[in-house]
């Protein structure tokens, strides 16, 4: 599943529209999502694993960005590069 759904499936858009007068970045927008949304996430792992992805691979790319600037062409350039490797078999 891709960013722009993730917006658009978790009620993100309406946060992002909000943001735009205020100018805030994006790791302030996704802190007020979760502290918002992750008390009617039943587990506890989906809690602590979308905090800690958000700090490993995402706040260090657009972390800082403001919301407004975000839009699918901005993401798929910070996107790193898949690699070509061929995929090698082990016995």
């Amino acid at each position: 599943m891709g960013l722009t759904c993730c917006f658009s499936r978790f009620g993100f858009g309406a946060l992002k529209r909000q943001s735009i007068r205020r100018e805030l970045t994006f790791k302030q927008v996704a802190e007020r999502f979760l502290d918002a949304h992750e008390a009617s996430w039943k587990n506890s792992k989906h809690r602590q694993l979308w905090r800690s992805t958000l700090d490993t691979y995402v706040h260090p790319v657009l972390g800082d960005t403001p919301i407004a600037e975000i839009d699918t062409t901005l993401v798929q350039r910070r996107q790193p590069r898949k690699s070509r490797r061929s995929k090698k078999s082990y016995k």
